[in-house]
């Protein structure tokens, strides 16, 4: 035996060998053990049914990064549909108005096509959360896609606006300087070499032989002969259903198939064709009808500006 056990003994006044202590050291021992592995088996079951393995905390780690940047592409998405409806608002409200175009509606400029349908999404119940994020990211996309679209319409139009406003009769065909004065006014009239009532379809402007006349619009030279009563004559087609006439010219300065700008030289002042005197017929047609030229003559534009007209025609 390795080991043995004493105990006072009082009566004897001395130590005796214990036999019963082997005995009782074997049992407190057993029953540490015993106690130990209970609380080991104890505190591991708090800690497997309470406290998270190390994946899930990472996990959720993960998942509070995630919420995080989400959060933060919702606001990013809240900012740009703002922008998006404020540039919708001025496209409908200012710049479809002024170019007299109708409105797009709501449906069109948030519907669209492409890209997962709805029903992609019918057994994700567990995350509504991204289905609403990508059916928001889905609408801005088709808003952004319309929206581009509506600027290159409202693009097209303001360049045939401008064609438009170019080739639209907007000038005097001479210099105000060089009107004498205005007699033969569109309208019933007595013919001065007939002497007969009939209708007037242009202006005349008395002016001296020679005197320029120019285009009043951009446009193309169909006719540049003479022809009957007109004289020497030049028809210009401006496109967008506008026709202009020159007549009585002593000579003319384009040819047929010829474009010409505004303020363009297209002839001088004359007395051929069925003319009493020196001068200018104008005429202007609108859908092959005739029209009164005066409404096309504005005669409140500065000198300066006339002459800026022609200068540039000139280049």
């Amino acid at each position: 035996m390795l080991f043995r056990y004493f105990r006072y003994d009082p009566i004897h006044c001395g130590f005796i060998v214990d036999r019963k202590a082997p005995k009782e050291a074997r049992r407190s021992t057993l029953r540490f053990l015993a106690l130990s592995i209970g609380m080991g088996l104890v505190l591991f079951g708090i800690y497997a049914l309470f406290l998270p393995e190390y994946d899930e905390v990472v996990l959720q780690e993960y998942n509070t990064v995630a919420k995080a940047s989400w959060t933060e592409l919702k606001n990013e998405i809240r900012e740009l549909d703002d922008r998006i409806t404020m540039l919708e608002r001025e496209d409908d409200d200012h710049y479809r108005v002024l170019l007299n175009m109708e409105k797009l509606p709501a449906s069109i400029r948030r519907g669209g096509s492409g890209g997962r349908t709805e029903s992609d999404w019918t057994n994700q119940s567990d995350l509504p959360i991204i289905k609403r994020g990508y059916q928001d990211v889905k609408v801005l996309w088709n808003r952004v896609r319309m929206g581009n679209q509506s600027y290159v319409e409202l693009k097209d139009k303001i360049e045939e606006k401008e064609g438009m406003l170019a080739s639209r009769p907007a000038l005097q065909p001479l210099d105000n300087r060089q009107i004498t004065r205005f007699h033969g006014l569109y309208g019933m009239r007595m013919h001065p070499v007939y002497r007969d009532w009939r209708f007037h379809h242009g202006l005349d402007l008395t002016a001296r032989p020679g005197t320029p006349v120019y285009a009043t619009g951009e446009g193309l030279v169909t006719v540049a002969k003479y022809s009957g009563g007109y004289g020497q004559v030049v028809f210009v087609n401006h496109g967008y259903g506008f026709e202009t006439r020159y007549a009585h010219l002593s000579k003319i300065k384009v040819a047929e198939g010829q474009k010409v700008k505004r303020g363009e030289l297209l002839g001088l002042v004359g007395n051929t064709g069925t003319s009493t005197g020196p001068h200018l017929h104008y005429e202007v047609l609108f859908k092959d009808e005739w029209v009164n030229p005066i409404h096309f003559m504005y005669r409140d534009l500065s000198q300066s500006d006339f002459n800026e007209i022609i200068r540039e025609a000139k280049k």
